[in-house]
């Protein structure tokens, strides 16, 4: 099962905007980039001079924050955020097993985040082939319809952030095949740092310990598992953990869509209910009124005579205990 994705972040700093620009561009170092398949990458600016002479990372830069300023206000709040990044993208297995056209789904993603935070906020779109998944990173000044710089407008609460989701996953993934992400899900997305500062630590703790003099290889073995096996214990309990999750989540994912059948099925007979009262003659139509008295009446009845049942026998025991 594949998903689309979206991930938003604010920037309240130039330093911040500067540092996502660098990065979007390749003109810093990015360590889980292919430095092979840079050459890939888009960007929204063609980065030639007149005479078709490509213009050095440094300028790439400066014009990027060119335009970021452009679209800044004169006056901006001390803890305001100063623009938004987006990143755009779907499953790995999507693009892996070629279930979709990065190219197609990367453009598409970008007309989607143009018409929803205005084409004109936006100072810079470059996608990414040389990371682990493509992508589209989009990075724009908040600025609404009355123009003023204001990310609450688009970010403003869970409310907003959830139904910029649902509005990502009806106009883009699912043109693509591709689901939504589960509402309300306590899953938290990790920064790329997060992720790589967590691995450096995992790394740390299962390094094997220094082998001390005149210790048998026996003594170091104890030593060693003494050390590892906690760990090990502690990551096949979360393990366990999420399996159990999700084998309540599919359980529960059964259950709506046997629901959703159920309702389907009597939708449909409704439906047939009402095609028979439309085309109907009005002979049919007293006949079908006829049927359907006759049907409710005995409803009617049976419900009556099951109540009377009921009351002669609470009677009875009433009876009996005095």
């Amino acid at each position: 099962m594949a998903f689309c994705i979206m991930r938003t972040a604010k920037l309240k700093e130039d330093g911040n905007v500067g540092a996502s620009v660098s990065h979007a561009l390749r003109t810093r170092e990015t360590p889980n980039a292919d430095k092979a398949k840079t050459s890939d990458n888009w960007c929204c600016y063609n980065f030639t001079d007149e005479k078709g002479k490509t213009i050095t990372k440094e300028n790439a830069d400066k014009i990027a924050m060119a335009e970021y300023r452009k679209r800044l206000p004169q006056k901006v709040r001390k803890n305001g955020v100063r623009a938004i990044e987006l990143m755009l993208t779907a499953s790995p297995e999507a693009f892996q097993e070629k279930k979709i056209n990065p190219i197609e789904y990367l453009n598409n993603c970008d007309s989607w985040a143009k018409k929803t935070f205005g084409a004109k906020n936006i100072f810079l779109i470059t996608h990414h082939y040389d990371e682990l998944t493509p992508h589209s990173s989009i990075l724009l000044v908040p600025t609404d319809p009355k123009g003023k710089l204001n990310c609450r407008y688009f970010l403003g609460g869970g409310a907003k952030l959830r139904a910029l989701q649902d509005s990502f996953f009806e106009q883009v993934g699912k043109k693509f095949g591709l689901e939504r992400g589960v509402k309300g899900s306590k899953a938290r997305h990790q920064t790329v740092k997060q992720f790589y500062t967590k691995l450096e630590q995992l790394d740390k703790a299962i390094e094997p310990p220094a082998k001390k003099m005149l210790e048998s290889f026996e003594q170091y073995s104890v030593r060693y598992k003494a050390k590892i096996l906690p760990l090990l214990q502690k990551h096949e309990e979360k393990v366990l953990e999420l399996s159990r999750d999700n084998l309540t989540l599919k359980s529960n994912l059964n259950a709506v869509q046997r629901r959703l059948e159920a309702l389907e099925s009597d939708l449909k007979r409704e439906m047939e209910k009402v095609n028979q009262w439309e085309s109907a003659s009005p002979k049919q139509l007293i006949n079908l009124a006829t049927k359907l008295q006759n049907e409710n009446f005995k409803s009617w009845s049976d419900k009556a005579k099951h109540e009377t049942m009921n009351t002669k026998t609470r009677e009875k025991s009433i009876d009996f205990e005095r």
